[in-house]
């Protein structure tokens, strides 16, 4: 009776694994609940799918409205917005991003992660935002002055992208538009122009 239960439950985990491997970002995008994007209905999501499929099919160009692999997928949301969503997975472990960027005169982007029945994950340690001391040069990170630079311009203003193949997430540093005249001439050299990559280890990013 126990080899029963133990080999039952041996299949079982197997079956879900194979399954939730089998499961690609499309699957979650329709699955998706519509409180989530409540301007996309799950309709509409079908019907963007069976657009691009379409395209695909008649081996046309798409217009960037939608892109689509099995890891990422990316659309637009409003005229003024575009939502990125990636699949993070590790062995049997699935981490859901919803990247939602505003492409305002300083494009912004807010990043939340869900598991897969779309439950919001609050672990702050999950991803640990970049700090200003990030997107600046290594000479000038430790400078006196960097406290000032701090206190003028926001700290969580940045683009945040993600690799198709979900394993990095990329930050571009966007706050410096907000220094004054003096500041930017100040400051000119300080920033760096290469993103802030955090690479999906399994558990967390780091």
């Amino acid at each position: 009776m126990r080899c029963r239960i133990v080999l039952l439950s041996i299949v079982l985990f197997v079956s879900q694994t194979v399954f939730a491997d089998s499961l690609k970002i499309r699957d979650f995008f329709v699955s998706m609940p519509d409180t989530i994007l409540p301007v996309m209905e799950k309709r509409d999501r079908l019907d963007l799918l069976d657009m691009y499929d379409a395209i695909q099919y008649a081996g046309e160009d798409g217009d960037g409205n939608i892109d689509v692999s099995d890891r990422r997928l990316s659309f637009l949301y409003t005229l003024a917005s575009h939502v990125e969503m990636v699949m993070f997975t590790h062995k049997t472990d699935t981490v859901l991003s919803l990247i939602h960027t505003f492409n305002t005169s300083v494009p912004l982007s807010v990043i939340s992660f869900y598991s897969t029945e779309w439950q919001r994950i609050v672990d702050e340690s999950l991803c640990p935002m970049p700090s200003l001391r990030n997107f600046v040069k290594k000479e000038y990170a430790k400078n006196d002055s960097i406290r000032l630079l701090e206190n003028s311009i926001p700290l969580d203003s940045y683009i945040i992208e993600a690799d198709t193949l979900g394993q990095s997430l990329w930050f571009k540093y966007t706050g410096n538009a907000f220094l004054s005249v003096e500041d930017s001439v100040r400051f000119l050299n300080w920033f760096t122009e290469q993103p802030v990559e955090l690479r999906w280890n399994g558990k967390r990013f780091k």
